[in-house]
């Protein structure tokens, strides 16, 4: 966390403030940690492995609406949102260390410099941008569509690598996480899944992904 931007605008005061109120939690997978409608009082920071956050609907479909790597903030939209609950929940995908940072303490930090808050508030308007694009994309794109584009921001996210005419990438979930990113089901997926690796555009295997570098840009 010392070296990611967010905390490196903070006033060096508030950084101590910060440090010596963290919580470290050591968590095992499909653990917690935290319940939608739960009071807000920490954000977290990955320290290690994966968060995700989800919903659930009445008749029990989850939906995930994003996977957290290590070294990225987890619930900054509680932050000066009155009440302070969390509006999803989350948990984790294996074994994961996080820091808990009390909300009113961030808060505090963030706003007793103007660079750090515009820096912070520059931040959270790009998160919500992101939800805003997932969910119209959810409406109003096939499910094809949103797994390229899904396919495209995972390569962003996490360790790729260049094999001829193919973009290898390695992601941290399963083909049903995968699912409930796009909102389908898993058989849809699995369609899906069987008609792009008949046209050689896209193969997952052991949680890699190979994709045609020329299908992924096309549209």
């Amino acid at each position: 966390m010392l070296h990611h931007e967010l905390y490196q605008v903070i006033d060096d005061q508030e950084k101590h403030k910060v440090i010596a109120s963290l919580k470290r939690l050591d968590l095992k997978k499909g653990d917690f940690v935290f319940w939608e409608n739960e009071p807000a009082h920490y954000v977290y920071y990955v320290k290690s492995g994966h968060v995700k956050v989800f919903k659930v609907s009445e008749d029990g479909q989850e939906t995930i609406f994003d996977i957290y790597n290590p070294n990225s903030f987890v619930a900054v939209g509680v932050l000066f949102n009155e009440p302070q609950v969390y509006p999803a929940s989350a948990s984790v995908i294996g074994d994961t260390i996080l820091y808990a940072i009390p909300v009113h303490v961030l808060e505090d930090a963030i706003v007793a410099k103007p660079e750090s808050a515009r820096a912070w508030i520059r931040y959270m308007n790009q998160r919500l941008t992101f939800v805003q694009r997932r969910l119209s994309q959810q409406i109003f794109a096939d499910s094809q569509v949103r797994f390229k584009r899904l396919i495209s921001y995972l390569a962003n996210k996490y360790p790729t690598k260049e094999e001829g005419d193919y973009l290898l990438v390695s992601i941290p979930i399963t083909k049903q996480e995968l699912a409930e990113l796009l909102n389908i089901r898993r058989e849809t997926l699995s369609r899906m899944l069987s008609k792009l690796k008949e046209e050689k555009a896209c193969i997952i295997k052991n949680k890699q992904v190979a994709v045609l570098k020329q299908w992924l840009m096309g549209e």
